[in-house]
């Protein structure tokens, strides 16, 4: 499955676009998910408090609830974190990260590759009702940047979301091989 959105608005002198697919492939037991964001042009020096392409809700906090995160880095070693209910955003290093609630366990994998040896996973938890929710933005950034830095950019990202039922500690790995198989939309954007 593939989306299209473009990026278009008074403050930019060409649009930009944001294209993810959604893909399987054979031999992994994930939903890969591929984005390309192609930055608009800014007519001028914008401040940008964030940018978020794509966010993804992942799971729920109670009110005064939190989540443990685990973070792995491409070497093999690990971190904890905590999330905790209320307005906030994260910024977690990592190659691999695994959230857990009471009958699920989700991981969510950067592909192993030498370009790109340490990843970073944006993720916010937004108040929604009574609950909080939480979301990741493996584009992203919660942190405030100038227009400039971004402005006519190119950003691509590949990762892979497991959701496996019951609560798994082994993180999966995913060999660079996967690029061959998901590379293709990158060269045929439209």
């Amino acid at each position: 499955m593939r989306t299209i959105e473009r990026l278009s608005g008074k403050h930019f002198s060409h649009d930009g676009i944001i294209v993810t697919d959604y893909s399987y492939v054979e031999g992994y037991r994930c939903l890969f998910i591929s984005t390309v964001c192609t930055f608009p042009i800014f007519e001028g020096r914008t401040p940008i408090s964030s940018w978020a392409p794509i966010e993804i809700p992942v799971l729920k906090l109670s009110d005064n609830g939190s989540r443990i995160v685990e973070g792995v880095y491409g070497g093999g070693e690990g971190y904890e974190f905590k999330l905790s209910a209320g307005e906030h955003h994260y910024h977690l290093p990592g190659a691999s990260f695994r959230l857990m609630n009471a009958n699920h366990t989700l991981f969510f994998v950067f592909p192993q590759a030498t370009m790109n040896p340490v990843n970073m996973l944006p993720i916010t938890v937004k108040p929604h009702g009574r609950t909080h929710v939480v979301y990741i933005n493996p584009i992203g950034c919660y942190a405030p940047i100038s227009s400039e830095v971004i402005s006519g950019g190119s950003f691509h990202t590949l990762a892979a979301f497991y959701v496996v039922e019951g609560r798994v500690v082994k993180h999966p790995v995913i060999g660079s091989d996967v690029y061959q198989e998901t590379d293709e939309p990158w060269y045929r954007l439209p």
